[in-house]
């Protein structure tokens, strides 16, 4: 999600397909490094960048294996990242997000509203990456959380549209500059949002539960 941007600011410019695609890669692999370059961020954009290059090359490709492929590559890269918590919590997610997502997506009756498929969809999403983590919650931090998964479903999108207003933040500020300011002043109130909800969240009852390895 957070490559999209790139993809569609390379799109705006009217470039050949090939040229686009390489721009969007080169400025998500930029965004990965200025995050870090943790597993989660090089996995994320390894992944962009082998769908990216199966759709340029016109070859098939699954969102599956794009995630084999990211993580086959960390491996021989740095084995000792490719197998730290982080890395793997990051694997385990995606592929418990792959697996579940279509199938919760179709089971969800298409009678109801589409916000409350949506939620349903995304409430089980994050009881299914839960329940993919748990194993590595215990043997690693010896605790996971319960109410973890039900507060995923409200942060989740908050985190989106909280990227997505970084973004448009730093636009403002070199095009606009005198958006800037309102626009920075909403998008801290959103932080603060995040913030409470995260804060709320730790302070009820079953937020962390023992484990044993």
């Amino acid at each position: 999600m957070s490559r999209a941007p790139w993809a569609l600011a390379a799109l705006g410019l009217g470039l050949r397909p090939g040229v686009r695609a390489a721009l969007a890669v080169a400025a998500g692999g930029f965004y990965a490094l200025m995050a870090g370059a943790d597993p989660p961020s090089v996995r994320a954009w390894l992944m962009f960048a082998a769908g990216t290059a199966a759709r340029v090359l016109d070859r098939p490709t699954t969102a599956s294996a794009a995630l084999t492929a990211s993580a086959a590559i960390l491996l021989v890269w740095s084995p000792l990242a490719a197998l730290s918590p982080g890395a793997l919590m990051s694997v385990l997610a995606c592929a418990a997000l792959l697996v579940a997502s279509p199938r919760l997506a179709a089971a969800a009756p298409r009678s109801w509203p589409r916000l409350a498929r949506e939620a349903v969809v995304l409430a089980g999403v994050s009881v299914s990456i839960a329940a993919a983590l748990w194993p590595l919650f215990a043997a690693t931090f010896g605790r996971a959380s319960i109410v973890g998964p039900l507060t995923n479903v409200a942060l989740v999108p908050l985190a989106g549209l909280l990227m997505c207003a970084g973004f448009a933040l730093w636009g403002l500020d070199v095009l606009v500059p005198w958006a800037a300011g309102p626009a920075a002043w909403l998008t801290g109130a959103g932080l603060g949002l995040f913030e409470r909800v995260c804060r709320r969240a730790a302070a009820w009852p079953w937020s962390s539960v023992e484990l044993q390895p």
